[in-house]
């Protein structure tokens, strides 16, 4: 269209009129489903002094130091709650990533194989993976088109390593 204005401004048409096609709305790309979050949470709630719109490294943080400040103080029911509800709450997180991780690979048909292996080396101690990353690299454009890369590839591609 500007080519077309551009000719005709050298030709010295005096008619010029230049106008741009509207762009197309970018389809914004997906980090996945949305997990539970913090801020709403039992959790956030009995922490003391919580930083709004924290991380959940920094939330793991503040909680490790009110636990010791608690039980310095001599109150112990109150730190076991704070655990109590950090572990409920991390527990129905990682539940509800693993359903979003599961969904996502039958939808993507990866290997059920690698699903397993992939379930196994989060239980590990040893190489801790982590599921969030991994369902975020599910919910990525090239996610489709890994599975053709073969199992290495995939699981390399997967898991950062």
């Amino acid at each position: 269209m500007f080519q077309d204005a551009l000719k005709n401004a050298l030709a010295g048409n005096k008619d010029l009129v230049a106008r741009a096609d509207a762009p197309a709305p970018a389809a914004p790309e997906s980090a996945g489903p949305a997990l539970p979050d913090p801020a709403g949470s039992e959790w956030v709630a009995l922490l003391p002094d919580a930083p709004a719109g924290a991380s959940l490294g920094r939330l793991d943080q503040e909680t490790a130091v009110a636990l010791k400040a608690l039980k310095r103080a001599g109150r112990n029911r109150e730190a076991q709650a704070l655990a109590a509800a950090r572990d409920s709450f991390k527990k129905t997180r990682e539940k509800a990533a693993w359903k979003a991780i599961k969904e996502r690979w039958a939808e993507l048909e990866y290997p059920e194989k690698l699903y397993r292996r992939a379930k196994s080396e989060a239980a590990s101690k040893k190489h801790r993976l982590d599921i969030e990353k991994l369902l975020a690299r599910l919910h990525t454009r090239k996610a489709p088109t890994m599975k053709l890369a073969g199992a290495d590839a995939l699981w390399t591609w997967l898991t950062g390593a």
